[in-house]
């Protein structure tokens, strides 16, 4: 006899921002309903599966971190004191965002939906979920759930450090200088020299650099690490020359994976950089190290 929905929200929003849109609220017929009720609810949500033996135990554990609600039974008509009127109700509404609201964050895919209760896979969640209610006294309530994503308008990952791998004896040393000094940032390339001592003489076969999110978070005593998605860039060597070097160039897509460095409550978010020489028949040599705050 009745649908909610929402009408109007944005694509995304950022801290500092807001979420705005309509409630949508189209009723048939009388309907019992005592009140309406709007809610945007930022929460953590951590889950890591443990074994113990031949069984397993999934671990999950949130933290509220915004809570905002509204009541707008003053818009509604009624025919009696437990009865909304027909018609369509359309109830704009805006909430504001903090300036420090953490980014969005999804290490573990949703099942079959995205409201809160959902099953998912082990990973960490971090959302931003509108909901609206229409309570029915003895009966069950109608229920509307969005999810708004939300960003930082520029997103610096950090600064790539130097690194260097241990300079031993007829082993191959490489080392990379940074980027002098230019961020990480999604969408725009970062060009980072290297330089590969090989006094041995091995064959080497190419030089790659990774970018990884790291995400470390935990559920009731219990700690998980995810390290996706990683962005590589490589170039082939493809010789036994004493010394090599070049340049190597990458670029983080600015997609909703591109999060910056973040301390929530049930997790830490960051990134690692590295660089790894392929040697033939031979110990490849890699080294890395955190990206430092822009």
């Amino acid at each position: 006899m009745a649908r909610l929905g929402f009408d109007g929200l944005p694509p995304f929003a950022w801290p500092g921002g807001a979420i705005a849109g309509t409630l949508v609220l189209e009723v048939e017929a009388p309907t019992r309903a005592r009140d309406l009720t709007l809610r945007l609810d930022g929460r953590e949500r951590s889950q890591i599966t443990v074994q113990a033996g031949k069984s397993s135990e999934r671990l999950v554990q949130e933290a509220v971190f915004l809570a905002q609600e509204v009541v707008v039974h003053q818009t509604l008509a009624f025919v009696d004191p437990e009865h909304i009127a027909p018609g369509t109700y359309r109830v704009p509404f805006q909430f504001a965002l903090p300036p420090g609201a953490p980014p969005s964050i999804r290490s573990a895919p949703s099942v079959g939906g995205s409201g809160w209760g959902v099953p998912r896979s082990d990973g960490l969640v971090v959302e931003y979920v509108l909901e609206a209610r229409l309570v029915v006294p003895l009966w069950t309530d109608l229920v509307a759930q969005a999810v708004v994503p939300v960003f930082a308008p520029r997103r610096i990952l950090g600064l790539i450090p130097p690194l260097e791998s241990p300079n031993l004896p007829d082993r191959v040393h490489v080392v990379v200088d940074g980027s002098g000094g230019a961020p990480v940032v999604p969408g725009e390339p970062v060009r980072l020299g290297y330089r590969i001592e090989n006094p041995g003489g091995k064959a080497l076969r190419h030089v790659r650099f990774t970018l990884t999110r790291v995400i470390e978070h935990v559920a009731r005593g219990a700690r998980a690490v995810v390290r996706r998605p990683a962005y590589v860039a490589e170039q082939p060597l493809g010789g036994r020359a004493p010394e090599f070097a070049g340049t190597l160039e990458i670029v983080v897509p600015n997609t909703e994976d591109a999060t910056g460095p973040w301390q929530g409550t049930l997790f830490a978010a960051g990134w690692t950089a590295s660089i790894t020489v392929d040697v033939q028949l031979g110990f490849d040599v890699s080294v890395s190290a955190p990206l430092v705050p822009a």
